[in-house]
């Protein structure tokens, strides 16, 4: 269960931190206490990684990640988050327009010369399927530098197809959720594009932190965790059943057990493959429990 890797990496934060940062020691002014080096890994046998004990938000997370695709080169704004309906950036939209510029960010650097599509139309075993949000010269006119700044893809010559993203900084409990999500999201639908099995997602994490604001939020977490039985990090429920979601099912569609969303089948090229709408099935969601975001 993924609740238990993300509650198990916060508690090594909170009990055993590598620093602790004060007020006057962070952009954002919230103290918060951080370790250097951390690692996360899922199994996609295991089902969707949905936390159980919170709420999770799959709908906005795949909304994001389409926002992402569809991304023009020349730089995201508050608009291309509209029309898929994603509130996730509107905290870092300073003047509440449509026209807001973000920059360059995430999408925006995914295709410049449509280097994520031409990737996957041409998938390899190669070590070199490397994505980059990171470019130097474009970080200054960014509203927020990338967090998760990289990812790879990893296939294997029997058909499996893995990623791993590569993460400067992260907010253990607001997002982590959500990035591992997104990207096995993003798996799964290459591999639905491709064909090949998804297998692997694995995020590598330089500075992961939980503030001080949240820690209440974390002891809520904890408790509805105990309360259904899966235990914290020193009582582990061992077996638990997969998190699924239900797939409304249509002749005219392509579905996955346990991915979440329909879509048609793949047509023409992987850029424009993606260019559509996607249906959202149901999720028996956890707990609401409020947790602070850190602006």
């Amino acid at each position: 269960m993924i609740d238990h890797q993300i509650l198990d990496l916060a508690h090594q934060i909170v009990l055993h931190p590598d620093a602790r940062c004060n007020r006057e020691d962070t952009r954002s002014g919230v103290p918060h206490s951080s370790i250097f080096g951390a690692k996360i890994t899922w199994l996609c046998e295991n089902g969707v990684p949905l936390t159980r004990a919170r709420k999770a938000y799959p709908q906005s997370c795949m909304k994001e990640l389409l926002a992402f695709l569809n991304a023009s080169e020349h730089g995201m704004t508050a608009k291309d988050f509209m029309e898929q309906e994603c509130s996730i950036w509107e905290p870092w939209n300073d003047d509440k327009t449509a026209t807001f510029s973000y920059g360059k960010i995430y999408g925006s650097q995914w295709n410049r010369k449509n280097h994520l599509a031409n990737m996957i139309d041409n998938l390899s075993t190669s070590r070199q399927q490397v994505v980059c949000s990171w470019n130097q010269d474009d970080i200054a006119g960014m509203r927020l530098p990338p967090c998760h700044f990289a990812f790879q893809f990893h296939k294997s010559s029997d058909g499996k197809l893995s990623i791993t993203w590569f993460q400067r900084s992260c907010d253990v409990l607001i997002g982590l959720p959500f990035n591992v999500l997104s990207y096995y999201y993003l798996l799964q639908l290459v591999c639905l594009y491709t064909g090949l099995q998804p297998y692997k997602v694995t995020g590598l994490i330089s500075d992961a932190h939980v503030y001080d604001n949240q820690l209440l939020g974390l002891r809520a977490w904890d408790a509805e965790n105990t309360s259904m039985g899966y235990g914290t990090r020193y009582n582990t429920r061992q077996h638990h059943d997969p998190v699924t979601l239900t797939i409304l099912k249509s002749k005219d569609e392509l579905f996955e057990p346990g991915l979440g969303f329909k879509l048609k089948p793949r047509q023409g090229s992987f850029s424009d493959w993606f260019k559509q709408t996607f249906e959202f099935s149901s999720y028996t969601p956890g707990k609401d429990i409020p947790i602070e975001v850190t602006v």
